[in-house]
């Protein structure tokens, strides 16, 4: 417990704050004083971590919804390895899953963007495509990929074979945003000209 000015006491875990300082003291607070207290905690837990305050109406919105199911919340344990198993394995798996049904059921648009990354160079793709559940057009990232041979075919095939690998056709891309340059739309052998050979629309 921690005593502040005012009177105030706040209930800090250790491990969470090891630079405060306990108290031990009973006191018996009111909903106002417990609620103003819970956001001392997190106010101080986004500065310990150094976490942009921007960040706290969503933290308040994600300690409202674990809480829903105390029970559990109170048994949950989350290591760094457990995090990035479940992101990677679980949380982006499901993910992409939903967006390939998405992009299975409904037209959508591509648009590749080619960056420099590290003295690489890095093809992203993203798609736009109409949301049933949200009822609106959505931006999503497909995939990326490391490709310093950067010619009208490799992208090509690298478009080809990302639709390929998560079983989506060509045919369902309805438009294709390049960049403004010869590899991608220019005079000579183009990206713009491969995709007409599968691309009706």
């Amino acid at each position: 417990m921690i005593k502040f000015t005012g009177g105030i006491f706040v209930d800090f875990n250790a491990h969470l704050f090891p630079g405060s300082k306990q108290v031990s003291e009973d006191v018996t607070l009111s909903l106002n004083d417990r609620r103003a207290n819970q956001k001392v905690v997190l106010n101080c837990f986004v500065a310990e971590n150094s976490l942009q305050f921007s960040l706290t109406p969503k933290l308040v919105e994600l300690r409202q919804t674990l809480a829903k199911d105390s029970p559990a919340l109170s048994k949950l344990k989350m290591e760094r390895t457990a995090a990035t198993y479940v992101s990677g394995y679980g949380v982006a798996k499901t993910m992409r899953e939903e967006l390939v049904a998405k992009l299975n059921k409904n037209n959508f648009s591509l648009n590749v963007d080619e960056a420099t990354n590290n003295n690489g160079k890095v093809i992203n793709v993203l798609v736009r495509v109409y949301d049933d559940e949200k009822g609106k057009i959505i931006t999503a990232r497909l995939g990326s990929r490391k490709e310093n041979i950067s010619t009208a075919n490799h992208i090509f095939l690298h478009l080809k074979k990302l639709l390929d690998s998560n079983e989506i056709s060509f045919s369902k891309v309805i438009s294709c945003l390049l960049e403004n340059c010869n590899t991608m739309r220019g005079c000579k052998k183009v990206v713009e000209g491969c995709k007409q050979e599968f691309v009706m629309h």
